[in-house]
């Protein structure tokens, strides 16, 4: 943008941007940051004017993103943050952009579903990240196929998420106090929560009111709960409407919730490769593995790059699911050793010292 590149640059200044507001890898990177380097001048964008007013009640420097100083933020800030590419369109020539990813996971980006516009659009945006942040060259094999990738562009920290994970998973004062905000019940804080969490289908059948009706009554006919989280592309299409379950669809950033449960159940969402950070049991329901994988596209080998039960239909689904209330996880390790750095509890860390490097000596992609 003609106009972004007269505005001169603020060397010190970082925008951060994520879908939805303030959350995801971008609000756990800006968190590390904000304590590990105080001198640095950081921003949110936001589109949503109750977070805007939220964030600025908790002493968070943020600005509505259709507006003048939305514009102004992005243009002179000298390093973008962000997921899904989200900040592309505002990019200037002498900005870095770090794509942090949104998860990885089995579904290939983009879809098989996806149009050849769409297809040509994304290869376009991605040409201009910067710099991209993942766990491992396995878990993206399709990205560097695709968008032809340079290697040098793409960096193997690990999620800022995963750390996040990776320090709470044996915090139970802190999976306690999550539980209370969720709710008040002495009886039901007791029991084992479990989530069930699909993924968004372009295209396809939505769990049925059987299948959750069953999944139901196991989780509870084994002293459980049920919460029901649908994606948030979903809306009501799939809706808690049996006794017993509670929908948490509200929770912004279900990432800082997870340590609060004890099972899960998904498809093939990247939910599950942050609950493996947890080493918590779960369960996958591909009911329509054949079906996702014509018309969307899988690049994980299944069942061995799923880190949990794995089932394709009802029965093998209740099978799991008790498995998962008896507590008994299955092909975490393995999926670990694979997909993640070995040291996942530095990935904020590593991604500031990188970021730091380039504001201080910059590099050739300026």
């Amino acid at each position: 943008m003609i106009l972004n590149d007269l505005i001169p640059k603020k060397p010190n200044k970082i925008a951060f941007l994520s879908i939805p507001d303030y959350s995801d890898n971008p609000r756990f990177l800006y968190e590390f940051m904000r304590q590990d380097q105080e001198d640095l001048e950081y921003i949110w964008i936001v589109n949503d004017r109750e977070i805007l007013q939220e964030l600025i009640a908790k002493k968070i420097k943020a600005v509505r993103k259709n507006s003048i100083m939305g514009f102004f933020t992005l243009a002179s800030s000298k390093v973008l943050i962000g997921t899904h590419n989200n900040m592309i369109s505002v990019k200037g020539k002498k900005q870095y952009f770090f794509n942090l990813w949104h998860g990885i996971g089995p579904k290939t980006v983009p879809a098989k579903c996806d149009s050849l516009e769409q297809k040509e659009s994304a290869r376009c945006s991605w040409n201009k990240v910067s710099y991209s942040i993942t766990t491992s060259r396995a878990a993206v094999p399709h990205y560097f196929e695709f968008f032809d990738l340079p290697e040098d562009r793409v960096k193997f920290f690990g999620y800022a998420r995963h750390e996040f994970l990776s320090k709470k998973r044996d915090d139970h004062e802190y999976a306690l106090s999550l539980r209370h905000n969720l709710c008040s019940d002495k009886v039901l804080l007791r029991k084992k929560w479990i989530l069930l969490a699909p993924t968004y289908r372009e295209e396809g059948r939505d769990l049925n009111d059987e299948e959750l009706q069953m999944i139901n009554k196991t989780v509870q006919d084994n002293g459980g709960l049920l919460m029901l989280r649908a994606h948030p592309v979903l809306g009501k299409r799939i809706e808690a409407n049996h006794r017993g379950i509670v929908d948490v669809g509200s929770i912004r950033d279900i990432t800082e919730y997870l340590p609060a449960f004890d099972g899960l159940v998904t498809d093939y969402s990247s939910i599950a490769y942050d609950f493996a950070v947890l080493r918590k049991p779960m369960v996958f329901y591909l009911y329509d593995y054949e079906e996702m994988d014509r018309i969307r596209g899988l690049n994980f080998a299944c069942p061995s790059d799923y880190p949990g039960h794995v089932a394709f239909n009802a029965e093998e689904l209740e099978l799991g699911l008790i498995e998962v209330m008896n507590g008994n996880s299955k092909n975490i390790d393995p999926v670990l050793k694979k997909f993640y750095p070995p040291d996942i509890e530095n990935a904020c860390t590593k991604t500031t010292e990188f970021i730091m490097s380039l504001i201080r000596d910059g590099d050739s992609h300026e």
